[in-house]
């Protein structure tokens, strides 16, 4: 863990929202900060998903808890899985595609067709 991570997480950990206005109930505990820690997150990211943990917990008309913050990340990181899945399956798509209109111009070039 980066040491800036682990600075960030010591912030947090005197207040998960210490720029703002925000009741905390008692789920805050060392073993949920360090776990927090290791998911290496960056700045921005920990900052958009305390924000959106705390709509949460707004709309859930309670204190903001560990349970909130972690359906949120858990939403986040899952997000940013299948952006990561797709983004994958694009590039193979497009390999693919590369590759077999190579093939067509291979054949062409050779005078033959190609047939599928």
């Amino acid at each position: 863990m980066s040491d800036s991570l682990v600075e960030q997480m010591k912030i947090q950990e005197s207040n998960p929202c210490h720029n703002l206005n925000v009741v905390t109930d008692n789920s805050w505990t060392n073993d949920v900060f360090s776990a927090l820690g290791k998911l290496n997150l960056n700045g921005r990211t920990i900052k958009n998903i305390l924000l959106t943990a705390v709509a949460y917990a707004n709309a859930d008309n309670s204190a903001l808890g560990f349970r909130h913050v972690l359906a949120i990340a858990k939403t986040e990181l899952k997000s940013d899985e299948d952006l990561d899945k797709e983004v994958l399956r694009k590039r193979e798509l497009e390999k693919k595609k590369q590759t077999e209109d190579s093939l067509q111009h291979m054949e062409d070039l050779a005078g033959t067709s190609r047939k599928d």
